[in-house]
């Protein structure tokens, strides 16, 4: 079994440094970077342009988690996701920018702000599941449990990898269809584990969000892969 490893908060003068906010922040800070320095290698658009639209995706996606934190008093991953997108669809819209590509975007940039951000849940056990014989279950004090954070964390190489065979399709779209099929099929099966969550169905809310983001990154893929294979582009990430 895996022994406990809490992370506490750390005092700075005045202010209290949390681990989970600490890697939230860095996680964003990552996937912004990610997501700049493949546009650039792209050639999307100009550096200001895909700054603002890296601005948007954050700014997006923190509004709307502040706002379910607000009304269900948690932050949720998969309202903070659809705050994203639909701030950088809009974003991307008004600047006349392919909405595919940019999608790719960032879909190329989540697997590496969600290692952090899973990572985040993992040291603070925000998401505990049953109590567990596994190899997989944290050793606490009261009995050991499977912890759905540190699990998710384990799987985010699993976003790494779908991410890349879409990538070399060369097709755009692929990344953004397949990161979320892939994401969902992960999310789905692992939230039958949530004790603390509130179901409706027999489904908790997370769930019932996969089931639109696998059905629209089926769709997705299913449009990229029907189209003509578009002509090769030379770019400097290759």
């Amino acid at each position: 079994m895996i022994p406990e490893i809490h992370a506490t908060s750390i005092p700075v003068g005045p202010i209290v440094l949390h681990p989970f906010g600490l890697l939230v922040v860095a996680g964003i800070i990552v996937a912004h970077t990610a997501l700049v320095r493949r546009a650039r290698a792209r050639a999307v658009a100009s550096a200001r342009v895909i700054e603002g639209f890296a601005i948007a995706l954050g700014a997006g996606g923190l509004l709307v988690s502040l706002i379910v934190d607000r009304l269900a008093g948690s932050l949720g991953s998969l309202p903070a996701a659809s705050g994203a997108l639909v701030a950088g669809a809009i974003y991307g819209a008004s600047f006349r920018l392919d909405l595919l590509e940019l999608g790719d975007l960032a879909a190329w940039a989540f697997p590496f702000g969600w290692a952090f951000a899973r990572l985040g849940c993992a040291l603070v056990h925000d998401h505990l599941g049953p109590l567990s014989s596994s190899w997989l279950a944290v050793r606490f004090a009261a009995g050991s449990r499977l912890d759905l954070g540190l699990i998710e964390w384990l799987l985010v190489p699993v976003l790494f990898a779908a991410v890349e065979i879409a990538r070399r399709t060369r097709r755009p779209g692929a990344m953004a269809g397949a990161l979320a099929s892939v994401y969902a099929l992960i999310r789905f099966p692992l939230d039958f584990l949530r004790e603390s969550d509130a179901r409706l169905g027999g489904l908790t809310a997370a769930q019932w969000g996969t089931l639109p983001l696998f059905a629209a990154g089926v769709v997705l893929l299913g449009i990229v892969f029907t189209r003509a294979a578009p002509p090769t582009r030379v770019s400097l990430e290759e």
